[in-house]
């Protein structure tokens, strides 16, 4: 209890939104213009902490001085997931805590496939866990279009690609929905997003720039997606590199037309 009094999750505490006061709405009463500052998500892979997050608990119901259900009902204020382990005579406490909200799962111990099923589980709870903390950023980032990542078809591609490369992290990187991923080894990939809004946005500000015609063409006809790395725009690119970061895309259809690519880094 002394280590959770004093806890504070490195993923709830990032200083994502601004106010963005150079606004010409920003002195206005009735007006709050803010600003999302993508690279704090980015900048939390260099945090040595970042893997201290508590995203979930398996809490044993039969402990001393106090039961597990006590204990979830004192932690009930913190966002982390909580698995009850339950014995025959606690097992109708559990479920009446579950439905009450206080914890998210749980389980009898003579389960004989308890292993399997708290692996299951817990990948769940983890990933429940980042969706709930992140939210905020996700109906900021979603006020004029929605955003892939609320996608159901694209959230279940996305989720099969990551367990087939063995992505342990990944991280949002720009307004497109991009990534910045991670794998077991270390590996840093990213996966690149676009949808057909993005590319018509990018597409008109070259629209008469004669030194990258046959660039915007390529991507006109999406045969081609760009992405200029992080924390760079196309104008901070010259025109004579654009062939380096212009991608073959694959497609995806699910609310709309997906275009996607992966970059090794």
């Amino acid at each position: 209890m002394n280590f959770f009094k004093q806890y504070q999750s490195i993923s709830t505490s990032l200083a994502l939104l601004r106010g963005y006061r150079e606004h010409e709405d920003y002195d206005l009463t009735d007006h709050l213009p803010v600003d999302i500052n993508l690279n704090s998500v980015l900048d939390l892979r260099d945090n040595s902490q970042r893997l201290q997050d508590v995203a979930v608990m398996i809490i044993d119901y039969n402990m001393p001085q106090k039961n597990g259900i006590e204990l979830c009902y004192e932690l009930r204020g913190l966002p982390i997931k909580k698995i009850l382990l339950t014995g025959e005579a606690s097992h109708q406490k559990a479920v009446d805590a579950f439905n009450d909200g206080v914890i998210d799962c749980f389980f009898r111990k003579d389960n004989l496939a308890l292993s399997a099923d708290l692996t299951t589980q817990i990948t769940r709870l983890q990933k429940q866990y980042f969706t709930d903390v992140t939210k905020h950023l996700l109906s900021h980032l979603e006020v004029d279009y929605k955003l892939p990542q609320s996608d159901p078809v694209f959230i279940e591609f996305f989720d099969e690609w990551c367990k087939g490369n063995q992505i342990c992290e990944y991280y949002v990187v720009d307004k497109n929905g991009t990534f910045l991923t991670i794998n077991a080894n270390g590996a840093i990939k990213y996966f690149i997003t676009h949808t057909d809004r993005s590319l018509n946005n990018f597409t008109e500000i070259y629209t008469d720039v004669d030194e990258v015609n046959l660039h915007i063409q390529s991507v006109t006809q999406r045969n081609k997606i760009p992405f200029f790395g992080i924390k760079k725009e196309s104008w901070n690119c010259e025109f004579d590199q654009w062939v380096d970061h212009l991608h073959d895309p694959s497609i995806l259809d699910g609310r709309e037309r997906y275009y996607w690519s992966i970059l090794e880094s």
